[in-house]
C-alpha cells in the first residue's frame, strides 16, 4: 500500500483519511465562491435594473435608471481572460453592483441607451 511505502512503520489508516479529508473540506468550504457566478440573474428594463443573487436564499436589488449618476466597470485579470466583469452603477447616496457580467460592451451599451431614453436626451 502507498501509505506503508511512504510512512513505513509509522503508517496509520487515519493519516491517509486526514490527508484526503482536509483538502476536500477546504474545497467544499470555498465552493460558494466557485459556483456563485452561476446564480446571478440581471434584468434590464427601460427604466430600471434588477440583480438577483443567491442559491438557497436570494437577494433582489433594484435601481431606477433615472437616479444613476455614474457607471464604473471593474475587470480583474481572470475576468479579462474569461470575458467577465463587474459593473457598478452609482446613484444618489447608493451604488448598485452587477456581478459577473458577460458580454460587457453589449450590457454597458444597453444601460447607457436606456439612461439616455430615461433622461430624455
Amino acid at each position: 500500500m502507498l501509505g506503508e511505502f511512504l510512512l513505513g512503520d509509522k503508517y496509520q489508516p487515519e493519516t491517509v483519511y486526514s490527508l484526503l479529508l482536509l483538502p476536500t473540506l477546504y474545497v467544499l468550504k470555498g465552493a460558494h465562491i466557485i459556483i456563485s457566478p452561476y446564480f446571478v440573474v440581471v434584468k434590464i428594463s427601460d427604466n430600471e435594473v434588477q440583480s438577483r443573487t443567491g442559491i438557497f436564499t436570494y437577494r433582489l436589488d433594484k435601481l431606477q435608471l433615472k437616479t444613476v449618476e455614474n457607471i464604473e466597470i471593474v475587470s480583474t485579470l481572470l475576468g479579462k481572460e474569461f470575458n467577465y466583469s463587474t459593473i457598478y452603477l452609482y446613484a444618489h447616496g447608493s451604488w448598485f453592483e452587477l456581478l459577473y457580467v458577460v458580454h460587457l460592451e453589449e450590457i454597458k451599451a444597453q444601460i447607457e441607451s436606456n439612461l439616455e431614453n430615461v433622461r430624455g436626451k
